[in-house]
């Protein structure tokens, strides 16, 4: 719970703000002097959902429009005023004495799960020999979720080593696997469940699992959906064609990311593409390949990449002047990286191939990447960038580019092609630049670095991969990158980017 003091607010009528499908035309910002935020919005139906981000410290909370006239006097007359925001929604709201109301009831989990078997019968834990649903779980292994789930309300954690040790003794020039011990793969899978269920019971979101299908309950509650057991091996592997090039953090970690970059929004879509945004500008490409000590060289550990040190920066070793960056481990790596932290919002992802390569499958909203380094490529970076929900394709698309009877060369041409659409429609400041060398070495549209995959022994954008000479001209594609030059001052002010 969050309690604060009311310093300033905002009375709006006949505006719109939206909260997730349902919009309002009268509401009061309340906020306090460390940014906190709750929003009393004015409805006509009290079942409209609150929301609650208690680690942010803002919220909001409904009342009858009848009601408006008493709250404007309150906040004009009556000094100091509170607003509380609480994990549970419904205790939001304002008041006039600093009471200790406590940390607020939340339902019993067992009685929870009894009430929503669809959630209770996707919760498995994939044991040594078989699936395990949680109804077959032994009381041990339900108490021990019951204890996860009482600290993941409090936005706690059960105890876990991050990164979890890989068990697999591996040279330096073997293709990187990763391996879990029990002791460690247990805890990580609870931490995740427990997770995602206190984000439903206590509304930290504007969205709730209920009514999710099977598949995308598999994909936030099923063991399998983060590692498998290995019989051979005796442990846990995160399989790179099923679960993607990276190892889960603690969700609290991955949560707090998304919560203080402002990376959640009111639907899942929006926060989907918030997160794409922050890949865009924030993640950086790895060097090399999947060898073990290139993996070391760039986070510091013999195994798939640890979400934690995507988050948090690692150096690469044989670059150091280059400082600490956001390294993902190519596009395996970034989808690898959504899913774990897409998850900590209940908003479930999926591993897909495209050939060789990988995309994620939004699951929830039904949308696709062409290639999961689509976001932070040069051509997706720009000073006047698109909207990142744009880099995403719907499913009819990805059939077309990616289906099952795409042959195998026309779905590798497809890898990537959303991005060069969007250059072609949203001319970046690489196809500025690059035309501004075309000019100066004389180079038609034809020959040119704009056009083709490589001139003159330099690399260029390669258009030509998607769109002939007749298309990019119908599109006035030359005279488009010719009035975004002049607006910026000519070359001489276009430099190569260096983002």
């Amino acid at each position: 719970m969050v309690s604060f003091v009311v310093k300033k607010y905002k009375v709006t009528q006949g505006l719109a703000f939206s909260r997730g499908s349902t919009t309002f035309d009268t509401y009061i910002e309340c906020n306090g002097d460390e940014g906190e935020s709750l929003t009393v919005l004015f409805v006509k139906d009290h079942a409209v959902p609150g929301f609650s981000d208690v680690r942010a410290k803002r919220g909001t909370s409904h009342a009858s429009k009848e009601q408006f006239d008493w709250y404007v006097d309150l906040l004009r007359n009556e000094t100091p005023v509170y607003a509380i925001v609480d994990g549970n929604p419904k205790i939001n709201g304002l008041q006039t004495t600093h009471e200790d109301i406590g940390q607020s009831e939340y339902p019993d989990l067992a009685d929870w799960l009894e009430a929503h078997p669809t959630v209770r019968n996707a919760i498995k834990w994939d044991n040594i020999y078989s699936s395990i649903a949680y109804d077959e779980w032994p009381d041990r292994a339900k108490a021990e979720l019951n204890d996860a789930f009482d600290l993941a309300v409090q936005l706690q954690s059960i105890a876990l080593t991050d990164p979890p040790p890989n068990q697999i003794t591996q040279g330096d020039n073997d293709q990187v696997r990763t391996l879990l011990k029990r002791d460690d793969a247990w805890p990580l899978y609870l931490a995740y469940v427990a997770h995602s269920l206190a984000v439903e019971i206590m509304g930290w979101v504007n969205w709730s699992v209920v009514g999710y299908p099977p598949e995308q309950l598999d994909a936030l509650f099923d063991s399998r959906s983060m590692f498998h057991w290995n019989h051979d091996e005796q442990l846990f592997e995160i399989y790179l064609y099923e679960h993607g090039v990276a190892v889960p953090s603690p969700p609290a970690l991955a949560y707090e990311f998304l919560v203080e970059g402002n990376l959640v929004a009111d639907g899942h879509l929006g926060s989907i593409a918030r997160l794409l945004d922050w890949c865009r500008w924030n993640l950086r490409h790895f060097m090399g390949n999947y060898e073990v000590s290139n993996m070391a060289d760039h986070w510091q550990y013999r195994g798939f990449t640890p979400v934690s040190r995507v988050i948090g920066g690692t150096v690469y070793a044989k670059k150091r002047s280059a400082g600490q960056k956001h390294h993902t481990s190519g596009c395996h790596g970034t989808v690898g990286f959504l899913r774990a932290v897409l998850r900590t919002l209940n908003i479930p992802v999926a591993y897909r191939k495209a050939h060789s390569h990988a995309v994620p499958h939004f699951m929830s909203v039904n949308r696709f990447l062409s290639h999961g380094d689509d976001p932070y490529g040069k051509l997706s970076k720009s000073t006047e960038p698109f909207p990142a929900e744009d880099l995403l394709i719907d499913h009819a698309t990805f059939q077309r580019w990616f289906g099952p009877g795409v042959p195998d060369g026309e779905a590798e041409d497809n890898v990537g092609r959303r991005v060069v659409e969007l250059a072609v429609e949203h001319p970046p400041d690489w196809l500025l630049w690059l035309h501004c060398k075309d000019k100066k070495a004389n180079r038609p549209p034809e020959n040119s670095l704009v056009f083709l995959k490589k001139t003159d022994g330099r690399s260029g954008a390669w258009l030509s991969r998607y769109f002939s000479m007749e298309q990019l001209k119908q599109k006035q594609l030359w005279e488009r990158i010719e009035r975004k030059i002049k607006q910026r001052g000519g070359c001489n002010k276009i430099h190569p980017p260096t983002y």
